[in-house]
């Protein structure tokens, strides 16, 4: 406003009396009165621990938390004038202070040293209206001019007494507060067109250090929103907020802020209003981020002959329970959770309603809302991503979860699990006793353990359940938490692979078969790195999500040493048009090798969109679980079985080894060291008799046990 509106609602204003809270706090907003005794300040400044309030005769500070008087600067007694702004200064060491008097004839600005209380004219400048900081410049809503008439200005302010003041930016219309971003950017409440403006740093930058550029004009700056009336201040937090008030005269008064949206229109949220008959918001200040709930953080509004007002974020609910991510079969019955459980809201009733605003594909799984509950159909063999928003009292708080589904496999297998592989619970085995691999049913991994630097490569197996922690330190560690169907099968194990070119799986009963399929999921380092990115890895999708990253599983067979085919598998993909379908695997997904055909071993490989000059970027790590191997008849005619009853003691063993029979027949035995290598055969072997591998090196063999029927494998430790 003109300094001759402002005073003459000074006047009117000062003459009301007090009254209760004010504000009426827009959706997920609450406010509260501060220093609720002193009612009297016309100007304000917000800085630090402390609060500055101007009465017109005396500039108060107080304890922003307890709300004690710290000290007061008394005015000047020869100079009788109307509050006009309060700046403390960046570093806290100063107090801006301007003045304006009836006519704008001598409208002064002072500096106050907060230690001594010293005041000192250092400038005049009719009509000043509103003070900013911009590095080296002090900025100025001003007239200039006692002429109300003028328009008012943006000025760089001369305090070396002469009050040559500088046009920076020339404006239309009556004074308003003004901005400074933290780029530099500038920012104006425009009274002339009522919208608000921004100015380009560099711009401004460039008319400030050249004295002989034209001043900038609105026609070079950028509307971000209209406005239904005249803006009063305006105001950047330290999150670069935009915060501003305006006062219709015939409704409420709106506190507001920008939403982000450049243009025509009211693009803004309103954050709190007053509907007092002569309320008027004046200058906005701000603590933080705005849009931060925790404490201390907040936006301030004053409104004459009121209290100073603080608005702040109101607390979101809480995911008290995060939702985990679900895993089921297809066509098993649905699954229901109970979303009281889920959410909470500590600081009213909770009374929610719930929402699925994304389920990304619903040919997987269906997740629906019924009352409190969740329910979850699942569909067909896949993952989809879901996220589940919970509102209450106008506020709302989002959990997102992973539906995976696998299908059911039937037939006569050897399955490989890891579950005949011992592990104390939350450990893994990575090759440091040099055993050089191991087996699972009829798969053999190899192992590749570098002592010098306590580090593997190719097959390791786990049954870690570390979701959360991030880096190379959790590297054993499944994104799933658990072996695949941990609940039906009661195993915990899984294996682990670090592929440095390739990893292989070998049958250890050298016969041909095909594979049906296996389950897979991703690491927690890999899935980690991909979702958040790390010092190597990229965050898959890029600052705005639309990178067309990938992350591929590719799996060979193999028939004596020929390649048969190739599947292809991926763990993470990020090229679809619609972003709400990009996902990392998290749930334990089927891989059908049935197209593989006769192989006699597997190779396995990954490749990824992140690539940097050494190679791939993002960590080289797969987890398997459940291989499906077909039960075959092997080229003696023998068939691949475990009913063929044997046991093999003492295990671990010295080099001695005696298997025990529950048959008088005769067997057939071999003794293969991990790398296939035959150290013991015996065609005709009768229950208990000696064994002697003594003279082999320390390590796990594979015992192999046929009679004319059935054939069984066993590992044993030699230590």
């Amino acid at each position: 406003m003109k300094k001759t509106l402002t005073l003459l609602i000074l006047v009117a204003i000062a003459q009301i009396s007090l009254g209760q809270s004010y504000l009426n706090s827009g959706v997920g907003y609450k406010a509260e009165d501060v220093l609720s005794s002193y009612a009297t300040f016309s100007t304000y400044d917000v800085h630090g621990n402390y609060i500055y309030g101007n009465d017109g005769d005396t500039i108060r500070r107080f304890n922003r938390e307890t709300g004690e008087e710290i000290a007061k600067y008394g005015k000047p007694e020869s100079y009788s004038a109307f509050p006009s702004f309060l700046n403390v200064s960046p570093g806290g060491e100063y107090i801006w202070a301007g003045f304006t008097v009836s006519g704008n004839t001598d409208d002064r600005i002072y500096l106050i040293d907060i230690n001594d209380g010293t005041w000192s004219q250092v400038g005049t400048l009719p009509g000043n209206f509103d003070l900013e900081f911009l590095n080296e410049s002090i900025l100025v809503s001003a007239l200039d001019t006692s002429d109300t008439e003028t328009p008012v200005s943006i000025y760089s302010l001369d305090t070396t007494g002469e009050n040559n003041h500088r046009e920076i930016i020339e404006l239309k219309g009556n004074s308003a507060g003004l901005a400074v971003g933290k780029e530099g950017n500038v920012y104006y409440g425009s009274t002339d067109s009522e919208a608000i403006y921004q100015w380009d740093s560099t711009a401004v930058a460039n008319v400030l250090d050249n004295s002989g550029v034209t001043p900038l004009t609105v026609s070079e700056a950028t509307k971000l929103t209209d406005l239904p009336a005249q803006p009063y201040d305006c105001e950047i937090d330290e999150a670069n907020n935009l915060l501003f008030s305006f006062n219709p005269f015939s409704s409420d008064k709106v506190m507001a802020l920008w939403n982000d949206n450049s243009g025509e229109g009211h693009n803004f949220d309103t954050l709190t209003t007053t509907d007092g008959t002569y309320d008027w918001f004046q200058g906005v200040k701000s603590i933080g981020n705005v849009m931060n709930h925790e404490k201390g953080n907040g936006a301030f509004v004053l409104s004459m002959a009121q209290p100073i007002a603080k608005v702040t974020r109101e607390h979101p609910p809480v995911v008290s329970n995060p939702l985990e991510n679900v895993q089921g079969s297809i066509n098993d019955d649905n699954v229901s959770v109970d979303l009281s459980k889920i959410f909470n809201d500590p600081y009213y009733e909770n009374d929610f309603t719930y929402e699925v605003v994304l389920n990304s594909d619903l040919s997987i799984a269906e997740a629906s809302i019924s009352g409190q509950k969740l329910d979850i159909n699942f569909k067909d063999a896949g993952q989809s991503n879901v996220i589940l928003r919970a509102t209450n009292a106008g506020r709302s708080v989002q959990d997102t979860f992973v539906i995976g589904v696998h299908p059911n496999i039937e037939g006569d297998y050897h399955v490989a699990d890891f579950e005949d592989n011992e592990l104390e619970p939350d450990s893994y085995w990575n090759g440091a006793d040099g055993s050089g691999g191991f087996s699972s049913s009829l798969a053999y991994f190899p192992n590749d353990y570098n002592a010098d630097y306590g580090s593997f490569a190719g097959w390791a197996y786990s049954n870690m359940a570390n979701d959360t922690t991030p880096g190379l330190s959790n590297q054993y560690s499944a994104i799933t938490a658990a072996g695949f169907d941990t609940s039906a099968s009661g195993g915990s194990n899984y294996g682990l692979s670090y592929v440095t070119g390739a990893s292989k799986v070998r049958f250890t009963d050298s016969t041909t078969r095909k594979v049906e399929g296996l389950y897979v999921t991703n690491s927690t380092y890999t899935a980690l790195s991909m979702k958040y990115g790390d010092n190597f890895s990229k965050e898959f999708g890029g600052p705005d999500g639309d990178d067309p990253d990938w992350f591929k599983l590719s799996v060979w067979g193999y028939q004596n040493g020929t390649e048969t085919d190739t599947v292809e598998f991926y763990l993470a993909d990020y090229r679809f048009d619609d972003n709400s379908k990009d996902y990392i695997v998290e749930t334990w997904q089927w891989v059908d090798l049935s197209n593989l055909g006769e192989v006699d071993s597997l190779a396995f490989g990954l490749s990824s969109s992140d690539v940097g000059d050494y190679g791939m970027n993002t960590p080289a790590y797969f987890c398997v679980d459940n291989i499906y191997m077909e039960n075959v008849t092997s080229s003696t005619g023998i068939q691949n079985t475990d009913n063929l009853s044997v046991e093999v003691y003492p295990n671990p063993t010295k080099g001695q080894i005696f298997i025990q029979s529950h048959s008088e027949e005769t067997l057939q035995v071999a003794v293969y060291s991990v790398s296939g290598k035959i150290v013991h055969q015996q065609s005709n072997y009768s229950s208990e008799e000696l064994i002697d591998i003594s003279g082999y090196p320390d390590g796990v063999y594979i015992i192999r046990v046929r009679n004319n029927k059935e054939v069984v494998t066993r590992k044993i430790i030699k230590d």
